[in-house]
């Protein structure tokens, strides 16, 4: 038998090393611990995301919480994941979970990072939008909600605003290949008691130089069902009409974003 000249063993050695440390396998390696598997999603065009947690090898004050994600892009028809953005740091940012979301239901996962939550359902938050020409994750949006979605070429982020009220809004989506959030609120919807337990009060408002909003038509009916949080008989604030603003709450919940 002959045995393999020093060349070849240092250039196998060289290659596996390569291989180990390569950024392409840090996005498909397994996590480390059974508490932490991967999780993937196929998207409508046939590309894979994978969200793999990378937890301590030894549990420390913090237990066996992820310190690291590391997020990878499969192209469809391939096998080969290669990373879709910076890994994310646990430690430079409170991080409680990362997740997919389908914000438009087209079939094309956007990434969601929950970070610290109130007292009530908000949650600050922070999402990647997916180019599937580059395969790259984007930032797309950072803020506060205990839901978000997109709606009639909208952004939509809802959130508990009080104990009895919740919020609603809406950042215009700018046109382009790559939609991008308006920096700007278009308006802002508030569902809330007045008092009279058979009635709900919703209101449309926008901002006004002044500072004091005003109250404004719904953009069209898509938007109506939003008023129907706490049931179907409620009142709709009119343009021109002056309504009470949700009672304050004490519950320190983590605030919508103005």
């Amino acid at each position: 038998m002959k045995c393999p000249s020093l060349a070849a063993s240092l250039l196998a050695g060289l290659l596996l090393a390569a291989l180990l440390w390569s950024p392409l396998a840090a996005a498909e390696a397994p996590a480390a611990d059974a508490a932490c598997p991967s999780r993937d999603v196929r998207n409508a065009d046939g590309s894979r995301l994978r969200i793999t947690p990378v937890c301590p090898a030894a549990p420390d004050d913090k237990g066996t919480a992820p310190t690291r994600y590391v997020i990878a892009y499969a192209a469809p028809g391939s096998d080969r994941y290669r990373p879709a953005m910076a890994p994310l740091d646990a430690a430079d940012e409170e991080i409680r979970f990362v997740d997919f979301i389908d914000l438009d239901n087209d079939g094309i996962q956007e990434v969601q990072v929950t970070g610290t939550c109130g007292a009530g359902p908000n949650c600050e938050g922070t999402l990647y939008r997916l180019d599937p020409a580059s395969g790259r994750l984007s930032h797309f949006f950072s803020g506060a909600w205990a839901d978000i979605r997109i709606l009639d070429g909208h952004l939509v982020e809802a959130g508990r605003a009080s104990c009895c009220a919740w919020e609603y809004h809406a950042w215009p989506l700018l046109p382009g290949p790559q939609p991008q959030v308006a920096d700007a609120m278009a308006f802002i919807i508030s569902v809330g008691w007045l008092g009279n337990e058979d009635e709900a009060d919703c209101r449309f408002r926008r901002a006004t130089p002044d500072g004091s909003g005003e109250v404004i038509a719904p953009p069209n009916a898509q938007w109506l069902p939003i008023c129907e949080l706490y049931g179907s008989d409620y009142h709709l604030a009119l343009p021109g009409t002056v309504t009470p603003q949700p009672a304050a709450d004490d519950s320190a919940d983590t605030p919508l974003q103005d």
